[in-house]
């Protein structure tokens, strides 16, 4: 009996996958119910998926599965976006949300977590029903993995819908010890990181002034400054005033981009325009932000989703670190 039910690209064809049974596909995702009629002719232990068209890059992560404790729900990330400082600071369910799921990942189910999935559950909506380990190949990420500058694509997430992504995230935090507004802002937080900026805009906009201080205006700002509204973003800058995450994100950002395999152009960009005389200037970010969406794919669009990228989970370790004793963030300086 093979340990995976092992879904592959066919451009795979003639590769080897050591104790897996290959099933060679090219639509991704699969729903749950086909992957269990499949499964049901085959003798497995686990379903395992993957876009990826490295067979080498398969089977590292396959090693990398094979070493994480046995789970109903396990993800090997391809790569790793989140530097290692601040991967300490969340609870490491919730570091499997942060990294944002991509094709190229390596995903498994158990056949008991297939059977409770829904029945029009993707494999990726089956996995966050429960609770995921996780680990991630010490790889710099690629682009797609940092969500985009403008409204994104939190429509096509992959039958991923806001409301599993939100009791996913309640449940990555129940032991934390997080006041009710903290906690909504993490969630607005993370669902704004997925690209569900309507579900973000409908807790950040009840929530005005609320978070240690005003983290709530701070993601509404982002929010409008995604969705191209300037001058809402603006606005709600100006309620934030000088937030104390500008200074852990100024501390932080250049060594967080060198960390993740930034270009140096993209670098150089980040501290002339966004970072000057080391300070975060929020208002440059939103002009560059304009620029970048007049010109997806050049340099001030990637430099700013990389940074983007780091800007929200600087923001979402401040509502962890200032609410929950447990959780203190410790960020070395520069």
């Amino acid at each position: 009996m093979s340990e995976y039910l092992l879904f592959v690209p066919a451009a795979l064809a003639t590769a080897q996958f050591e104790n897996c049974t290959v099933i060679f596909h090219d639509q991704f995702w699969p729903n749950v119910s086909e992957l269990r009629r499949i499964a049901a002719r085959h003798s497995c232990s686990y379903v395992a998926l993957t876009a990826a068209n490295n067979a080498d890059s398969v089977r590292q992560m396959l090693k990398m599965l094979n070493d994480l404790a046995p789970s109903d729900r396990r993800i090997v990330f391809a790569d790793d976006t989140i530097p290692h400082d601040l991967a300490g600071v969340f609870p490491r369910p919730l570091c499997s949300l942060l990294r944002r799921v991509q094709p190229c990942d390596l995903l498994c189910l158990s056949p008991t977590a297939a059977q409770q999935a829904a029945e029009p559950d993707t494999l990726l909506t089956a996995l966050f029903r429960g609770e995921v380990a996780s680990s991630a190949v010490v790889a710099c990420p690629a682009l797609d993995r940092f969500p985009r500058t403008g409204l994104g694509t939190g429509d096509a997430n992959f039958g991923l819908m806001p409301d599993v992504l939100e009791s996913a995230v309640n449940a990555t935090l129940v032991d934390a010890k997080l006041s009710v507004s903290e906690r909504q802002c993490l969630t607005s937080g993370v669902l704004l990181l997925w690209d569900f900026l309507d579900a973000s805009h409908a807790i950040s906009q009840t929530m005005e002034g609320q978070g240690t201080p005003r983290t709530a205006d701070y993601w509404h700002a982002i929010m409008h400054r995604r969705e191209l509204d300037a001058e809402n973003a603006a606005y709600w800058l100006r309620r934030v005033g000088s937030h104390p995450a500008f200074d852990r994100l100024s501390a932080n950002i250049l060594r967080w981009m060198a960390e993740t395999g930034a270009p140096v152009e993209e670098q150089k960009l980040a501290q002339q325009t966004v970072f000057p005389r080391g300070q975060f200037a929020p208002f440059a970010m939103l002009e560059l932000s304009k620029q970048a969406h007049q010109k997806p794919g050049l340099l001030a669009d990637r430099a700013l989703r990389r940074m983007q990228y780091f800007e929200i989970l600087n923001l979402l370790s401040w509502s962890m670190g200032t609410s929950s004793s447990t959780c203190e963030v410790r960020i070395s300086p520069q």
